[in-house]
């Protein structure tokens, strides 16, 4: 029936939505409460946060590729009726949404770690520590510590960011399943058509 079709099809559209959402709540919560307390807006703030941002998606991707199981990411297992993407909302918001249920064995340093994964964990602590502390170091004031705190917050932010974004991308595809080519293949016609467009324009 067309309107069980559509009332499906709400409904996914509405869990798809809440689960891109959700992610960036403790962001932007995280965020206020600290403002509230003392101004975290520094000149250390834009250049910083970023390195902040790009460690923790570092220390993502190493948690990810740990806890992933073995040829997760193949086609067969993301299109896959009872894979390891076939997943409800709440079973995804359980396991890949929750931040507890992940295994961090990869970002304990070297040497207590594999030489695998040591000496890159030891790079993102390093350069992590770095980016919280250099704020308060340079200039202990009240808003430093803000600031610091802000940046802390940024760089676990971004390696949950990192590992959820990633786990959603292919939890999205298992649900779209052939859905997911043709809108693919709009989105190259879009493309392409507003690349032809801007052509057209600077001639």
């Amino acid at each position: 029936m067309p309107s069980d079709f559509l009332a499906t099809l709400g409904g996914f559209v509405v869990y798809a939505l809440a689960l891109a959402v959700i992610p960036f709540l403790p962001l932007l919560i995280g965020s206020r409460v600290i403002n509230t307390i003392e101004d975290a807006r520094s000149p250390w703030t834009p250049f910083i946060e970023l390195l902040a941002l790009l460690v923790g998606g570092v220390v993502g991707a190493l948690v990810l590729a740990h806890n992933l199981p073995p040829g997760a990411t193949a086609a067969g297992a993301i299109f896959r009726e009872g894979g390891p993407w076939d997943l409800t909302a709440g079973e995804f918001l359980g396991r890949w949404g929750n931040p507890l249920a992940y295994d961090y064995h990869p970002l304990v340093p070297w040497p207590f770690a594999r030489a695998a994964t040591g000496v890159p964990a030891l790079l993102a602590l390093f350069f992590g520590l770095a980016a919280v502390a250099a704020p308060v170091v340079a200039e202990p004031t009240p808003r430093s510590v803000a600031t610091a705190c802000r940046i802390l917050l940024v760089l676990v932010w971004g390696a949950f960011a990192a590992a959820y974004g990633f786990c959603f991308a292919l939890w999205l595809l298992n649900k779209l399943n052939f859905w997911a080519f043709l809108l693919l293949l709009f989105l190259i016609h879009l493309f392409r058509s507003r690349g032809e467009e801007m052509v057209l324009k600077l001639k």
